[in-house]
């Protein structure tokens, strides 16, 4: 529900400033069909539960195909903002990447942003299954919850061709995020006895750097009259090296006290390849 109001913020945010000049400057809006290829390291199981090794284990690319949808908008001579918001197969809007820019010249320029993706962690009560076989999981059922990914970036931009023609940027996003902070617990109950164990897991922020260079391309095709119609080409690749640090509380149902720790877990290769393409329409 918060990523819901976080993209129904930074929309009513784009209308706003649109409203607040509306004869000022150029309007894209872009819809596009793609899909997505991520890639998580993965690792051996040891003694601590390891939250990545269960990231989007059983997506694949149809799973990760995606509307988006785009609108940019000059809201000052050199200023402009870059709104795009991702529904997932899921068919709900929660995911999007915003950002503000200055153009120094031309070509080049400079902005801030903020991204938010959502990632699956799926089957890991199969952690349990293999490091403690003499127990059984009270509650058999798949677990699954989704995090959000947030980021926060500083982005140079090269226009090398920008005509009214056909417009070519290239992007470098540079900056930091961290998963959202998330909560499962799991029962076990030994085999052939009465002992009950309570595995209480929350995990915390942590945030890592990461790059993500972008590029788009726009071909007008034709105008009816003074909106212009084209085809627009997405691209984007980011890179990181991420981990989920938790907090791990293990009561016994005896009269031990629970014990809680604190478990920095292993970073892990982040990869996240995107290609989305669709029309335009400009005024």
């Amino acid at each position: 529900m918060r990523s819901l109001y976080l993209t129904a913020y930074f929309l009513a945010l784009g209308i706003h400033l649109i409203a607040q000049n509306p004869s000022n400057g150029t309007i894209d809006f872009s819809i596009t069909l793609g899909t997505a290829d991520v890639s998580v390291e993965k690792y051996l199981s040891d003694e601590n539960m390891d939250f990545l090794n269960y990231m989007n284990s059983d997506l694949d690319y149809v799973e990760l195909s995606a509307i988006k949808l785009g609108l940019s908008y000059d809201f000052y001579e050199r200023m402009y903002a870059d709104i795009n918001v991702i529904i997932m197969s899921d068919l709900v809007p929660d995911n999007y990447d915003i950002s503000v820019h200055y153009l120094f010249s031309e070509y080049l320029g400079v902005g801030l942003g903020s991204l938010y993706y959502s990632n699956y962690i799926t089957y890991f009560e199969d952690y349990h299954k293999e490091i403690h076989p003499d127990y059984i999981i009270l509650d058999g059922n798949v677990r699954q919850f989704e995090t959000y990914d947030m980021g926060f970036y500083i982005s140079p931009t090269f226009r090398p061709i920008y005509s009214d023609r056909l417009k070519v940027a290239l992007r470098c996003d540079v900056g930091f995020s961290s998963f959202m902070e998330e909560h499962s617990a799991f029962y076990l109950k030994r085999k052939l006895s009465n002992e009950i164990r309570l595995y209480d897991y929350t995990t915390v922020k942590t945030f890592e750097p990461y790059i993500n260079p972008k590029l788009n391309l726009k071909l007008t095709a034709f105008r009816l009259g003074s909106v212009s119609v084209g085809f627009v080409c997405n691209t984007n690749y980011f890179f990181s090296r991420k981990s989920m640090d938790y907090y791990r509380t293990l009561q016994i149902w005896t009269p031990d006290p629970s014990l809680e720790e604190f478990i920095n877990a292993p970073k892990h290769r982040y990869t996240r390849f995107e290609l989305d393409g669709g029309m335009f329409f400009s005024w």
